[in-house]
């Protein structure tokens, strides 16, 4: 007990830092509701911490912390489409690279970042093209007639995509993306492990890259 609580203490910044970092990319958040939410996953990690992984705490309880960040963002009312787009691609990148890391160790998760970064990208593209199946787009004031052109055709070809996905693919994106579940939210629903899930995802995210770029999928 006294060892986490000397972890808490000894990183306490370094939670208060991931928080203000996604606070960043976010907007139209509280970020002191969001360095509290830093400071639970932190407290959560350092209780869950074991010195004898052969990791360092601050690699252990960095996806704890933004975790619990996304976490309490997702519960937070009046954020725009486009932000929960972006909290959904975030937390789900984190779960990728997290899935792979266990799975074969510091080498894959290192690899695995550069497909992380894709899927944010992806989330953005959600974001931006207003998708959401129960409500209109985002308003939003294009600088031009091409701008808006550009976006109508984007979330069309975005749609196009997604119609094209397998059943139990389609599905996971939707609740990823649409309708804000997390990935443990998700598996739990579906009766399946996370590191399944996370394969499923990353299966799904390939064939939607693939379908915007006109490739074929890897």
């Amino acid at each position: 007990m006294q060892a986490a609580q000397e972890l808490q203490e000894r990183f306490a910044g370094y939670a208060k830092a991931l928080a203000l970092e996604i606070a960043k990319g976010i907007g139209h958040a509280d970020r002191d509701e969001l360095i509290a939410s830093a400071y639970l996953g932190l407290a959560q990690a350092a209780a869950a911490f074991d010195a004898t992984l052969g990791v360092t705490f601050e690699t252990f309880a960095y996806y704890r912390i933004r975790g619990a960040v996304f976490d309490g963002l997702r519960k937070s009312s009046g954020l725009p489409r486009r932000s929960r787009a972006r909290i959904a691609a975030e937390a789900a990148a984190d779960a990728l690279v997290q899935e792979e890391g266990r799975a074969a160790g510091t080498n894959a998760e290192a690899a695995a970042q550069g497909f992380a970064n894709a899927i944010r990208g992806l989330g953005i593209v959600f974001a931006a093209s207003g998708m959401d199946r129960d409500a209109g787009p985002e308003p939003a004031a294009p600088d031009t007639a091409a701008d808006s052109l550009e976006l109508r055709e984007l979330r069309q070809r975005l749609r196009e995509a997604i119609a094209t996905l397998p059943d139990e693919l389609r599905s996971l994106i939707e609740s990823l993306y649409l309708e804000e579940k997390s990935m443990t939210e998700c598996a739990a629903r579906l009766g399946v492990h996370k590191s399944t899930l996370s394969r499923q995802h990353t299966r799904a995210i390939r064939m939607l890259q693939a379908s915007l770029v006109g490739a074929a999928p890897t």
